[in-house]
């Protein structure tokens, strides 16, 4: 079954807040690339997470994890 992380709104603003963070010390590129990595895990195996408001971990299929982080890259860091 194909799964997509689905993200709150303020999930999203933490995301793009920690990435305009780590923009500003020069290490945007790290982070996102570990930031993907989870969002990884998480689509590979969702029932590992704990049921969060009757979701698994919030997971359904599998492309709003790089949609998240392609986010917060646009929001101060351009393309990647």
């Amino acid at each position: 079954m194909t799964r997509r992380l689905v993200f709150r709104p303020e999930a999203n603003l933490d995301i793009t807040e920690a990435a305009e963070w780590y923009e500003r010390r020069g290490l945007a590129a790290g982070f996102l690339r570990v930031l993907d990595a989870g969002f990884e895990f998480i689509r590979r195996d969702p029932l590992l997470y704990p049921v969060v408001h009757g979701e698994v971990g919030g997971v359904q299929d599998q492309d709003a994890a790089r949609k998240a982080s392609s986010a917060a890259r646009g929001s101060s860091m351009g393309t990647k």
